[in-house]
């Protein structure tokens, strides 16, 4: 399991944006699925990533994962349907028995 942003908060709005950090995430993460052979990810992060609105470093990072990971020929997975923003469900939203899509 990753994170878009490697910084935990109760409440996603008191997370605060460190260029370093965002860097050093996707490029931890690129490092990961190399050395695994990682070919198959599940995308859950939810509605959360649209709490700072659509341009933000959630959405930008999330971004920068999907065009690193796709160079290394991963296929993206999303467990039910997507939310009505079209984001993946969280893992807390969903029934079990739904399918990866």
């Amino acid at each position: 399991m990753v994170n878009l942003y490697p910084q935990h908060a109760t409440n996603p709005k008191g997370m605060i944006f460190k260029q370093a950090l965002f860097d050093e995430n996707i490029k931890q993460i690129g490092i990961v699925c190399k050395k695994y052979n990682i070919k198959d990810v599940w995308c859950a992060w939810g509605n959360v990533i649209d709490i700072f609105g659509k341009k933000s470093f959630l959405h930008d990072s999330c971004e920068n994962i999907k065009t690193l990971l796709k160079k290394q020929n991963v296929t993206f997975y999303h467990y039910g349907k997507l939310t009505k923003s079209g984001n993946p469900r969280h893992p807390l939203y969903v029934a079990y028995g739904l399918q990866f899509q």
